[in-house]
């Protein structure tokens, strides 16, 4: 299936800046993701989930990373 949408290209382009190198994944893999509705749609526990995972990141990096 072809995917003439700017929008959907521009985020596709977003995630894989380096589509020199080769994406991760095919173009055609991740289009149906774009497509669904779902996905523009606030979900508190994605959110509440990658705020979590962000927190602990910048606690490795500031206390661990860092500490000289």
């Amino acid at each position: 299936m072809r995917e003439y949408r700017f929008v959907h290209y521009g985020l596709f382009v977003s995630y894989f800046q380096h589509l020199i190198a080769g994406p991760v994944l095919h173009h055609a893999q991740m289009m149906p993701q774009f497509r669904d509705a779902a996905t523009y749609r606030f979900n508190s526990g994605n959110f509440s989930a990658g705020l979590a995972i962000f927190a602990l990141g910048m606690f490795k990096k500031v206390v661990l990373a860092d500490a000289q």
